[in-house]
């Protein structure tokens, strides 16, 4: 306030200075006081003079900073978070506040204050979202707080994932843990599906098990890295977890026509069951095996039926667990005979004296047969022993008996069987009526009633005198020879023709027509045979290929009309005989089918360093490495295959040159460059081929425009050429020109080309990722080489091919066939593949697919190399069944049957036949096949047993070939040279100067033959002189031995086959005759009381019956009045046993 003064007066303070003082002095006025004014920042004091004109007041101060702005927040790592702002006015610095949650304050974690518009927040935890607020700072205060920004560190994911194992329901993972915060997710999908999380384990742990997975099932595994804010995945590893095998099967029979399967228990928990079923012995388990089904059912399956099965039959069933991914094991199969019901209902009616009729219900529906039994009734009323009247075959309900006689009491069944069970039905009797006024005239049991059709009308019983005889025969018509008192009766009339039924000891003798009657002083002899229609002629009966016992059977059923009763052939199967192996060069070209040495000019496959593989078909060229001009472009991004391209403009050039090792037809040469153009910029193209003798041809021009822009550089397109569309392109050096002419604007980024021959396909990539492209492969994806057919004197009835592949693995696939004109059985990616086929032939073939690899994984190396076949083996398991092979006969049919015969060391009879619908039956089989089931009564008998045609050893010898011009240097005097083939016929040979036949020279003086082994040797003193070229013609031939093994000092014996085409036929053909002639010969001449006529002759001599080690097989049969002398043998000379290999083996090439 004002203060008071007598003169001039000071101011008196105040907040805007003090009054001023009050002075006595009328001429002077008080001064002003001081002021003073705070503003909180600053303080200013004023002196105001002590004037009257005014005062002035100066203010001066500093305001609090405004809020920084435009806060942002950016991850750098997975600990660090840089933050970024707007300065704020009149702040001399900055205070940063953090919060892990939203709406920060000054409350809040303040972590930094710079005095910049920028801060890095470190030391964070992983995969955290922080938030941020700002605020500025000077002597006044601090601002209000920015705005608030967020973001969230980086979560690294979990490194080196890695399924370490697994099993049917579980898998094991480790990872390497780059984490520090949160914990670890372990994650699977089944194929197609969504991640689920298995297990959650701390950020530490580095291993976990994912369980109850599903059997054979495919999986994708992976490990998450995982915090409240941010999750981060591994890479994915994926597995399939192995599928349990299926435990055996319980089969029932219990419902006729079904087999019932019963697993007791599911053996996986995925996917599907599969069960098969095939009639046993069948070689296949697919549509072609007959009584084949499958069944295919969810996993849980238990139980389920095989329906519509044959009756009585045996089954083998095999099941295997299975799902998309994985396939169990087959079950070992398992055998059940269906339910078999036979026949039932069989009523016996007698329709008159001498015939009776049976009818039934058939109620199985797969008989072999049906065997109609009869008794008679004995006078004791017992009923006698049961005679088999006729297998009346299957799907048959009825029969009649014709041998029954009048006043007699009959009992029938009949018995059905296949060859696994039988059935029998209900017994049924009835009797015949007597003859009406006549007497009862039986059949004698004992001797002879011969029953003529006389021309008179009359059927004629004569007496027979003594010394009638039955000649049963072998391969022939039946005889019999009997004695009647000499009358007109056979004299005057024309008897010869007539229908004759003859019986002896009670039983019906297959003879049905009178031929000749023979005369002397006191009787005649009545001859007559049976079988008459065996002397019919037939004409044009062909057989390309039959077995020949279905030969035999279809000529007695239907050329003949009668029963045939025909053995399947004795047959002695070998396995896993070798029937080719390649392993060198030579093997290969020798062995694979085709012309071309072994290949077409067309074919890029090659036979090369004793491997077969493809040619390159394809080839790759980065532009950059093509010679030419144009700017060479490389980018960091990989968007061109490499990383660069040739910018080619007007007058530039890129040249890619590729090579041909086989000839590519006309039109199927073609060409593609993948290329980008920026947007308006198509320039014209010319692509000029220059062919390996300098010439060039443009097979393509156009110009701007002509090609369209792929909208930059970067966006690739690509454009195919014919390259040959004036003809084929032989083998040899090209290459094809792409150019921009210089009369054209435009430009272009050439980033690679591929020719290629455009029969083997390929895969095309135009998107190039990190610089590769896939695809675009050099060689073909699989191609065949087809080998030449292996045949054999034998028939093949499976077989195997065995590879290795140089570079290892399996090639595409591996193919049989025993038909040149069947499909093929193939596998795919195997080494080894073997199968069974349908029908047995004289033949195998293999066929090998071969594929490509990939070299690496840039662009260029995928499919680039081919596979490499270095070793084939193929086996066929052989059987000896007789085969008949460009047959054709014109003759009887007697002689028909004993051509067939013949072939197959068949032996044939003609019997009875006791049934309305056919008057015959012919028993066929093999010597030895059948064993009689009575004693015979022996008259005499003679034999031997010798080794006298019994070999150890064989050598075979094949077909003669010649060599023309061979050359060939000694080094020295004595020295063996070996010839290209051996062994070398003797006296073949010609020896003269190398190009000068004039001159040549003498064996013996100037050289030696080494015949067997395949040598020349020059002799000193001679003509010849070492270290000179010689040529030499001679002939070879074929040549393989086989030894029973463990046989000390082996007979051997030498034979010719001149149709043997190879040395491995050969020693086929060695081994074949070993097979049959190594053990001694047994032979005899029995002689036995007249036979018992229901005897069959096919049946052989049981050994005990004779003082020889047998049984011994009926080879020839002789008559004479009631005795009969079999020859006997227990196997065939060796020199049918050559005779028959031999007409085989020819028979084999003419056919193949």
């Amino acid at each position: 306030m004002g203060g008071t003064s007598t003169a001039a007066g000071g101011g008196g303070s105040g907040y805007y200075g003090g009054g001023g003082g009050v002075s006595t002095d009328s001429d002077a006025g008080g001064g002003g006081g001081a002021s003073s004014y705070t503003d909180g920042f600053t303080t200013t004091t004023t002196d105001q003079a002590n004037t009257s004109s005014g005062r002035e007041i100066v203010i001066s101060y500093q305001a609090p900073p405004d809020a920084p702005t435009n806060l942002s927040a950016s991850t750098q790592n997975s600990d660090e978070i840089f933050l970024n702002w707007s300065s704020a006015s009149n702040a001399d610095s900055y205070r940063v506040y953090r919060s892990t949650s939203s709406g920060v304050d000054t409350s809040d974690t303040l972590v930094g204050t710079p005095n910049g518009t920028s801060f890095t927040d470190g030391g964070l935890n992983d995969g955290t979202t922080y938030r941020y607020r700002v605020s500025g700072v000077n002597s006044v205060g601090e601002s209000e707080l920015s705005n608030e920004a967020s973001d969230t560190t980086t979560l690294p994911a979990p490194t080196n994932p890695s399924v370490t194992s697994f099993d049917d329901d579980s898998a094991t993972l480790s990872w390497s843990a780059s984490h520090d915060n949160g914990n670890t997710l372990v994650q699977y999908r089944p194929d197609g599906g969504s991640y689920q999380t298995a297990t959650t384990v701390s950020q530490t742990t580095e291993t976990a098990s994912i369980l109850s997975l599903l059997n054979g099932q495919q999986y994708d595994a992976r490990v998450v890295a995982n915090t409240t804010d941010a999750s981060s995945a591994s890479g994915t590893n994926s597995f399939t977890t192995t599928l349990p095998d299926e435990d055996q099967p319980i089969l029932g029979n219990g419902v006729e026509d079904e087999v019932a399967v019963d697993r007791e228990t599911e053996s996986a928990n995925n996917g599907s069951v599969r069960y098969q079923i095939r009639e046993t012995g069948e070689g296949s388990w697919d549509g072609t095996a007959v009584g084949f089904g499958e069944f295919i059912g969810p996993f849980d399956t238990v139980a389920f039926e095989f329906v519509g099965r044959e009756d009585g039959e045996r089954y083998e069933v095999r099941g295997r667990t299975e799902t998309t991914y994985r396939t169990g094991a087959w079950t070992t199969p398992i055998t059940i005979i269906t339910q078999f019901p036979g026949a039932n209902s069989l009523a016996a009616t007698a329709v008159d004296e001498t015939t009776t009729e049976l009818a039934w219900t058939d109620d199985a529906d797969n008989e072999n047969g049906q065997e109609v039994i009869r008794e008679l009734r004995r006078p004791d009323g017992s009923w006698g022993r049961d005679s088999i009247l006729e297998d009346v075959g299957p799907n048959t309900e009825s029969y009649t008996d014709n041998t029954v006689q009048p006043n007699r009491e009959y009992q029938y069944r009949i018995r059905s069987y296949t060859q696994y069970t039988s059935a029998e039905s209900n017994f049924d009797t009835a009797t015949t009526p007597a003859l009406n006024g006549v007497r009862d005239r039986r059949v004698p049991p004992t001797g002879w009633l011969i029953e003529v059709e006389h021309p008179s009308g009359d059927t004629l019983t004569p007496t027979v005198l003594e010394g009638a005889e039955w000649h049963p025969r072998l391969n022939g018509q039946p005889e019999i020879r009997v004695p009647v008192p000499r009358s007109s009766t056979w004299e005057d009339h024309d008897v010869e023709g007539s229908t004759v039924r003859a019986w002896t000891d009670g039983t019906r003798l297959p003879i049905d027509e009178l031929q000749t009657v023979e005369r002397d002083e006191t009787r005649n002899v009545l001859v007559a045979v049976g079988g008459t229609a065996l002397e019919d002629d037939v004409d044009g009966i062909e057989y390309p290929e039959k077995n020949a016992h279905i030969a035999a059977e279809e000529v007695i059923t239907q050329e003949l009309g009668w029963v045939a009763n025909v053995d399947d052939p004795q047959t002695s199967a070998r396995e896993d005989v070798r029937l080719f192996q390649a392993s060198d060069s030579g093997d290969f070209t020798d062995g694979i089918e085709g012309s071309g040495n072994p290949f077409p000019a067309t074919s890029p496959l090659t036979v090369e360093n004793n491997e077969v593989f493809a040619e390159p078909t394809g080839w790759f060229r980065e532009a950059e490495d093509a010679d030419g001009s144009g700017l060479v472009n490389t980018t960091q991004g990989g968007e061109w295959s490499g990383g660069g391209s040739v910018n080619l403009q007007s007058g530039d050039r890129r040249e890619v040159e590729f090579t041909l090792a086989h000839t590519i037809p006309e039109g199927e040469a073609q060409a593609v460059i993948v290329y980008g153009i920026p947007p308006d910029s198509a320039p014209g193209l010319e692509f000029t081929r220059t062919d390996p003798d300098g010439s060039e041809t443009v097979v393509e021009s156009f110009g701007e425009g002509g090609i369209n822009d792929t909208g930059g550089q970067f966006q690739l397109d690509s454009y195919q050429i014919i390259l040959n569309t004036d003809g084929d392109l032989t083998p040899g050096s090209y290459s094809l020109e792409v150019q921009i002419p210089v009369t054209s604007g435009g430009e272009l980024y050439f980033d690679f080309a591929h020719v290629r021959d455009d029969r083997y396909p390929i895969d095309q990539d135009i998107t190039p990722v990190d610089g590769v492209v896939t695809g675009w492969q050099q060689r073909p994806a699989d191609i065949d080489v087809v080998f030449e057919p292996i045949t054999s004197v034998e028939q093949v009835v499976a077989g195997q091919v065995d590879v290795t592949l140089a570079g290892g693995g399996a090639p595409e696939a591996l193919a049989l066939r025993n038909d040149q004109t069947a499909a093929w059985s193939e596998a795919t990616d195997t080494t080894s593949f073997a199968t069974d086929f349908a029908d047995a032939t004289q033949l195998i073939q293999a066929r090998v697919t071969l594929g490509r690899e990939d070299s690496g994984s840039q662009s260029g190396q995928f499919g680039d190399q081919p596979q490499r076949l270095d070793f084939l083996n193929l086996f066929g398991d052989l059987v000896n069944t007789p085969v008949l092979l460009d047959f054709v006969h014109r003759g009887t049919i007697e002689e028909l049957l004993n051509r067939i015969a013949d072939a197959g060391d068949f032996i044939w009879e003609l019997r009875r036949a006791p049934n309305a619908d056919a008057e015959y039956r012919i028993e066929w089989t093999q010597p030895g096949q059948r064993l009689a089931d009575a004693e015979p009564t022996l008259v005499s008998f003679s034999g031997q047993r010798s080794i006298d045609g019994s070999y150890q050893r064989v050598i075979a010898e094949g077909k003669t070939s010649s060599i023309e011009g061979e050359t060939f240097t000694a080094n020295d005097y004595g020295l063996n040279v070996g010839l290209g083939e051996g062994p070398v016929d003797t006296g073949s040979e010609t020896v003269y100067d190398a190009g000068d036949r004039s001159t040549q020279y003498e064996r013996g003086l100037d050289y030696v033959i080494g015949h067997s082994e395949g040598t020349i040797t020059i002799l000193e003193g001679g003509s010849m002189t070492p270290g000179t070229q010689y040529e030499i013609d001679y002939e070879w031939r074929f040549e393989g031995s086989y030894t029973q093994p463990a046989v000390a000092d082996p007979r051997t014996l030498r034979q010719s086959f001149p149709d043997a085409t190879s040395d491995r036929e050969c020693e086929q053909l060695a081994l074949a005759v070993v097979r049959e002639v190594a053990a001694p010969l047994e032979e005899a001449e029995v002689t036995i009381r007249e036979t018992d006529p229901s005897r069959s002759l096919v049946t052989s001599i049981p050994a005990d019956e004779l003082p020889f080690e047998g049984p011994l097989e009926v080879r020839d049969i002789s008559n004479s009045a009631r005795e009969v002398t079999l020859t006997l043998g227990s196997r065939e000379s060796v020199g049918d046993i050559v005779d028959n290999l031999r007409d085989r083996l020819s028979a084999v090439a003419r056919n193949v």
